[in-house]
């Protein structure tokens, strides 16, 4: 996922932590994310979701967690 967007899993991290922080500071106009963290962060969603598709394929459809779960970084 994230090498065929373009970027490293750092970088889609890095988005997300900027998103996040926007939210933690209420939206502020002057801590908005750049748009290059913005798309960093939707390609981190979007791999989540995949993680918890891959993770859950054999479940039943409802007991598939729908974003309790969380992709992390590990270093």
């Amino acid at each position: 996922m994230f090498a065929t967007a373009g970027i490293s899993a750092e970088q889609a991290a890095y988005g997300t932590f900027a998103l996040e922080g926007w939210d933690d500071a209420s939206f502020a106009p002057d801590e908005e994310p750049t748009a290059e963290e913005d798309g960093a962060a939707a390609v981190w969603m979007e791999a989540n979701k995949a993680a918890i598709a891959a993770c859950c394929a054999d479940w039943p459809a409802d007991v598939v967690p729908e974003n309790h779960l969380l992709l992390e970084l590990v270093d």
